[in-house]
């Protein structure tokens, strides 16, 4: 199987028995170092443009959820937009006639990652095989401008930590290459869709960060000061449990607890993990076991990229005590309901009831795909108060295709709606407390959504128990 048909993007399988999405399941530890960055530009070949063209509007036109192209005249778009080819003198003339095509349905999850960018990706894989996939203990978020990468986390004890990186500090360039011509390749392409080149670009830089276990990566850093610091890193292994899914390749999958107080002395249990795999769901369950009669619970789901679209339902199972739809995912077969039914047993097979206090989800922009599912379904039916940053609506079930020009066009083919039929695309999830990041609170040793969280959870306001408290759609029939 071609690799970018198994690695890249917002990969969708519906999975016998629980129709499980698989969303952006390019995990943060599947990548590695030094994709190349200044890619030969080919010359351009009207006859090869003429069949990524008409290639594209095929694969769009038979599998485009709605047979009806949400209202868009498709055939038109052909016959207006194909014949400029024969005037294109330049590929990036030939991206604008694309970009303008795809432009046309007016949707988010569309949009072509040029082969250049897809080859530097599969030789960051090919490295992470050959080599190990060291990590160095840190997350970043890339700046507005994509100049410098914001350290928003720190493992403690970590590779980073040791070296004396802290949350807050910008990383300006990774073995003496700046951010911005990293990612040169992504930001020039007129064809790709603003969210496609944020993923894309986090992607890249976060696989530059990664490598062989036992080798050196040079960051060259602002501190707090904004003084220039360069820093050497020694990549270790990742902590966590190596999981594969189908051809999917494989992924370092890490969950995290932690016991916090409020200022009141209220138990909060934190829960944290980086993707929605399988091996998630035992110790998310052991999680809720240990947090059970706690005042509170905190998922952070800030940088989760998404996964099973199906572990939705089981891990929302923990937190309601009737069942609830959390969505419908919509395809030209049929619907399917996310539906959740309340977890009444435990691992041990001991009866037990479902959490019962106040449920806080922390997002952010890098919050994709099964994570504003869960998020987005469990503050519409009243069970939990969302945290920190709007998601970037790319809950759609979309496919990476390579075509024969090599490049990678994605393309959904499924919609998903909360259960009041409004669309998780090109909306996302909306936090009921707005915190966006701060990076002097970041500088100060900060957590600002998690403070909010926390607050809100010693609040001596009514706490969200249970579904019944809250009215909930009906749950309809698969049709």
């Amino acid at each position: 199987m071609d690799p970018w048909r198994r690695r890249v993007g917002q990969l969708v399988a519906t999975l016998a028995g629980s129709a499980a999405l698989v969303g952006f399941s390019l995990g943060a530890d599947s990548m590695s170092d030094d994709p190349p960055t200044t890619p030969h530009t080919p010359r351009f070949d009207v006859n090869k443009a003429r069949e990524t063209f008409d290639e594209i509007w095929r694969v769009i036109r038979d599998t485009h959820y709605d047979p009806n192209m949400n209202g868009v005249d498709w055939d038109k778009a052909n016959r207006e937009l194909r014949p400029r080819i024969e005037e294109a003198r330049t590929n990036d003339e030939f991206s604008k006639i694309v970009a303008e095509l795809i432009d046309r349905l007016g949707e988010s999850h569309f949009g072509l990652i040029p082969a250049e960018v897809a080859n530097s990706l599969d030789r960051v894989e090919q490295d992470a095989s050959a080599n190990g996939n060291g990590v160095i203990g840190l997350e970043i978020r890339l700046t507005d401008d994509r100049n410098e990468a914001l350290v928003t986390r720190v493992e403690t004890d970590g590779p980073a930590a040791r070296a004396g990186i802290r949350p807050g500090w910008l990383i300006a360039a990774i073995d003496g290459k700046p951010i911005a011509k990293l990612l040169e390749a992504v930001q020039t392409r007129k064809e790709s869709s603003d969210e496609l080149k944020k993923i894309v670009a986090q992607r890249l830089i976060t696989g530059k960060l990664r490598g062989g276990v036992g080798r050196i990566v040079t960051l060259t850093c602002l501190d707090g000061d904004d003084r220039p610091v360069e820093v050497q890193v020694e990549r270790v292994a990742p902590k966590g449990v190596v999981a594969r899914l189908g051809n999917l390749p494989p992924t370092v999958v890490r969950l995290e607890t932690e016991d916090l107080r409020t200022e009141s002395g209220k138990r909060v249990g934190l829960i944290r993990f980086n993707i929605w795999l399988i091996p998630v769901a035992s110790q998310f369950d052991a999680a809720i076991d240990r947090f059970r009669d706690y005042d509170g619970i905190i998922i952070d789901l800030r940088g989760n990229p998404g996964g099973i679209g199906g572990m939705a339902m089981g891990l929302g199972g923990h937190f309601l005590s009737e069942p609830v739809l959390l969505g419908v995912m919509t395809m030209r077969s049929g619907k399917i309901n996310f539906r959740v039914n309340p977890r009444r047993v435990n691992a041990n097979g001991e009866r037990v009831e479902p959490f019962q206090g106040k449920l806080a989800i922390l997002t952010d922009p890098s919050s994709l795909s099964t994570s504003e599912i869960f998020a987005g379904g469990m503050q519409q039916v009243g069970r939990a108060q969302i945290f920190g940053e709007p998601t970037q609506g790319m809950a759609l079930p979309s496919l990476m295709r390579k075509l024969a020009s090599g490049d990678v066009l994605q393309h959904a083919i499924a919609d998903y709606t909360l259960p009041d039929g409004r669309r998780l695309e090109g909306q996302g999830v909306i936090p009921d407390h707005l915190v966006p990041l701060d990076r002097s609170a970041l500088l100060d040793g900060i957590d600002p959504p998690l403070q909010a969280a926390l607050k809100w959870i010693d609040a001596d306001t009514a706490n969200s128990p249970n579904s019944a408290a809250f009215p909930n759609p009906p749950i309809p029939s698969n049709r």
